[in-house]
């Protein structure tokens, strides 16, 4: 749809006046939009007292007990999530503008690189945050924001920024490092106040490239100490990557990943039950949307309806894009997933692995064959 000038005019100003009204007496200095989950309780007060007494740890020490809970980066989330694209586009656009310095939204900077990390895209944020870092506290709060995100929510960043997130913080320094700041007496001395905010940014910069790494290292750790399908893992990388090139909702993607944390957290016969049903409605979703682009491509009104899964199923199938077999095949799988899901008050962690491999894979399957449908 195309919208005209005078239309885009009006609804980017309905946007800078919402964008407005939520950063409107901000706090400029806070950097930290997390805390502990209030279902948690006494561990939740347990882990808050941690915290405090280990400010400077590089991950928190239960990273799943913490959550987004500032109520502004929330409202710019929803803002965002409630927009057409068009809107999505502009909202997104005043966020980059005021990390350049030129908005007098700047000062926002850290609410602003978490919003866009959370809500737009990560690999954004950390593009538009260091185009234009420079050593000052607009600069310091970003890197705050950045940091608290690394801290209290490292499963958001995927494996591939964990890779770049080190690199690219550590080229910016290379450009913003001073000669002159650099150069300090070799006796004792009083640093300057540039010399000491200069200290401190760097501080932060390798505080950033560390949680990175760090990250890493927690990640490789469990895969390998929980005995875990490393090809598997790597399938699901390029399944949520697919998904999003694709054109896929987002919340398909977040349905995955939450269905691989209730995975990875599960502990009880009960827990992996619940990690059952949400690969089963993973799937169940994906075959809906699957079944929305077909019937896009085909030129056609889908009549299947999304409450009946088998309907959705027997659509693809007589539009040609699951062969007889691949049919069976899905059939068996979501049956199955049920059974152990719906129909079962528990489940094991060899039913629950079972379910979620095949989902991925099964998911593999189908996103390439969206790829090629004509």
């Amino acid at each position: 749809m195309t919208i005209d000038k005078t239309e885009a005019a009006r609804r980017t100003k309905v946007v800078a006046d919402q964008l407005h009204t939520i950063l409107f007496r901000a706090n400029v200095i806070e950097t930290k939009f997390y805390s502990p989950t209030k279902k948690a309780n006494l561990l939740s007060l347990s882990v808050m007292l941690s915290d405090k007494q280990k400010p400077d740890v590089l991950i928190a020490d239960v990273p799943e007990v913490w959550e987004l809970s500032d109520e502004r980066v929330k409202l710019l989330g929803k803002l965002y999530l409630s927009l057409d694209q068009f809107d999505r586009n502009t909202l997104a656009s005043m966020a980059h503008f005021a990390l350049t310095r030129q908005s007098i939204y700047a000062k926002h900077s850290a609410y602003l690189f978490t919003f866009v990390a959370k809500y737009h895209s990560m690999d954004t944020a950390i593009d538009w945050v260091l185009e234009s870092l420079t050593i000052d506290e607009i600069g310091m709060n970003a890197l705050g924001g950045f940091s608290n995100l690394l801290k209290y929510d490292p499963g958001l960043p995927s494996d591939s920024q964990l890779d770049r997130i080190p690199l690219t913080v550590l080229r910016k320094w290379e450009e913003l490092k001073s000669a002159a700041l650099e150069d300090r007496p070799k006796g004792p001395y009083t640093p300057t106040s540039s010399q000491v905010q200069y200290d401190r940014f760097r501080s932060r910069i390798m505080r950033i490239a560390e949680q990175a790494q760090e990250i890493k290292y927690r990640r490789l750790r469990d895969r390998l100490l929980n005995d875990a399908n490393l090809e598997i893992n790597q399938d699901r990388q390029i399944l949520t990557t697919s998904l999003a090139k694709l054109g896929f909702p987002k919340e398909l993607v977040e349905s995955l990943e939450h269905a691989e944390a209730e995975y990875r957290k599960a502990e009880s016969k009960f827990d992996f039950k619940t990690s059952v049903d949400h690969n089963r409605s993973f799937f169940e979703a994906l075959m809906w949307e699957t079944a929305g682009k077909v019937a896009k491509a085909r030129n056609e009104q889908l009549t299947a309806r999304q409450k009946f899964p088998v309907e959705v199923r027997d659509y693809l199938h007589k539009a040609g894009f699951l062969s007889d077999k691949f049919y069976r095949l899905c059939d068996v799988f979501y049956g199955f997933a049920s059974e152990q899901s719906t129909h079962q008050l528990a489940s094991g962690r060899e039913i629950a692995r079972v379910v979620r491999n095949l989902n991925i894979e099964l998911g593999m399957l189908i996103v390439q064959r969206v790829h090629a449908f004509k």
